[in-house]
């Protein structure tokens, strides 16, 4: 029998690609262009389990606490929405300087998520 959890989230990234794809349709939008990039970045969140997470910490049920999935979701937004904005606002060509750089905030972004899961484990290990 699947997991409630795993039920919410099923629905919420098949929602979050059918609102995509049904919005590149009914807006007449291109998906390479700068509106395609963002409903693109905006799915992304949605499917990589952005969106259960909210439903999931609004709901405040789960295994996992609410804390940590409000971490999760900042994480994400941040994660993603910087290559979202950095790949609308830069057209990349050969040798740019855009892919180090995309690479670089990815590695920030997931080191200092690491950093507080770490931290925020171990307070909660001592009972803080």
């Amino acid at each position: 029998m699947a997991g409630r959890e795993l039920l919410v989230h099923i629905t919420c990234v098949v929602g979050a690609l059918v609102v995509y794809d049904v919005a590149l349709g009914v807006f007449d939008i291109a998906p390479g262009s700068s509106a395609g990039v963002m409903a693109r970045g905006m799915a992304a969140i949605g499917a990589l389990g952005g969106l259960t997470q909210v439903v999931l910490a609004v709901r405040q049920s789960g295994d996992v606490p609410v804390r940590a999935r409000w971490r999760y979701v900042i994480a994400l937004i941040a994660a993603v929405g910087g290559l979202t904005v950095v790949s609308v606002m830069v057209e990349p060509s050969p040798g740019s300087w855009v892919g180090p750089v995309l690479i670089g905030w990815l590695l920030v972004v997931v080191g200092v998520y690491l950093a507080v899961e770490i931290r925020a484990g171990y307070r909660e290990s001592i009972g803080q």
